[in-house]
């Protein structure tokens, strides 16, 4: 039901051993989903799993920016 929040909390704050619990729990294809959609992760480990997962930096919620600066 809360997935999304479990995959984004241990993607941001997991070890070693969450992370292999987690890839056992769920499928990568909703790991990445979570990667690309949940705006609440933290933009270094948002980073991070792109690389990981081979993600363009685009496809990331909480990579975008939100407003446009008015100069």
């Amino acid at each position: 039901r809360h997935s999304k929040y479990i995959i984004a909390r241990v993607l941001d704050y997991g070890d070693e051993k969450d992370l292999k619990s987690l890839r056992a729990l769920y499928p990568e294809k909703r790991i990445v989903e979570t990667v690309k959609k949940v705006r609440g992760i933290m933009p270094m480990t948002a980073k991070f799993w792109a690389l990981y997962f081979n993600i363009p930096f685009k496809e990331i919620e909480c990579l975008k920016m939100y407003y446009q600066k008015k100069l």
